[in-house]
């Protein structure tokens, strides 16, 4: 079989003479492959020139942004040292609360508070006193409100005594005066002056005022947290069921009605509904 071939007749505009190429098809090949690799060469080429021109264009722009960086490092290398100082003061001082008010420990060195995906050590500097500084402010949150309820507790408990003079009967099995015989006794009983102010032991409301049997005129105050006081044979009652009324408040006047032997005031402490021994109570003033 004999090889494929081309020809090309070239013909001209004017008169002239036609003139005849013929040629192997391979050879029409090669040239046709290398007009589209002058071309793709050329296109690359400008590819390469477009590029190198726009990356140098960009070099200001990248020079500045490098020198802010460093800036921002500089001043950050700068705060770091303050801020590390000020939040070891903050960890000082709320380790401090939570040892005045046994508190539960707050973590110590070498406890990994997870952040994320990472833990403590695992982050940035940075970040990790930005997470110690949330912890920090957690902790005070909870300082400041269990202080709060501290605050709120300690002047409810019934731990003032409720009026002058000398305790005549502690709590607990006692001689009864009218029986001669060994008795509970739920309270304890204070001598005083007829007509001497009786003091609330705690802030609370009233939710008693009025006579009572064998207490005669008595004042009961619910101080919450499960503290409930009695206060009984007064003369004169000064308060009124629901009232609030806060430690150290005259609620009655000292007398000798109901029950009695003599001007006392009959004292009680009940806590969830148990009658307890009042005198660590008013030994805590």
């Amino acid at each position: 079989m004999s090889k494929r071939r081309l020809n090309l007749v070239v013909v001209p505009h004017q008169d002239g003479r036609v003139r005849n190429f013929n040629f192997p098809f391979f050879v029409f090949i090669l040239f046709v492959t290398l007009i589209l690799a002058i071309i793709a060469g050329i296109v690359f080429l400008g590819y390469i020139y477009t590029r190198d021109v726009i990356d140098v264009g960009r070099i200001p722009f990248l020079e500045e942004t490098s020198k802010e960086k460093e800036r921002k490092i500089e001043v950050m290398e700068n705060i770091i040292p303050e801020m590390e100082e000020k939040l070891g003061e903050m960890e000082k001082k709320q380790q401090e609360l939570y040892q005045m008010h046994r508190l539960d420990e707050l973590p110590k060195d070498g406890i990994e508070p997870e952040v994320g995906n990472k833990t403590y050590y695992e982050i940035e500097e940075v970040d990790a006193m930005l997470v110690m500084a949330k912890v920090i402010e957690e902790n005070l949150q909870r300082i400041k409100k269990i202080l709060a309820q501290d605050k709120e507790m300690a002047s409810c408990l019934p731990t003032l005594k409720p009026t002058r003079g000398w305790i005549m009967r502690g709590f607990g099995n006692t001689v009864s005066p009218f029986t001669g015989t060994i008795q509970m006794h739920r309270g304890v009983d204070i001598v005083g002056d007829r007509g001497q102010p009786i003091w609330a032991a705690g802030d609370g409301e009233v939710i008693f005022a009025g006579m009572k049997e064998g207490y005669g005129l008595t004042v009961e105050i619910d101080h919450g947290y499960g503290f409930i006081t009695a206060y009984a044979h007064n003369k004169t009652i000064l308060v009124q069921v629901g009232q609030k009324v806060e430690r150290g408040e005259a609620i009655a006047l000292m007398g000798s009605t109901g029950h009695s032997t003599g001007t006392h005031l009959h004292y009680e402490v009940r806590y969830n509904g148990q009658h307890i021994d009042p005198m660590p109570f008013m030994m805590i003033e």
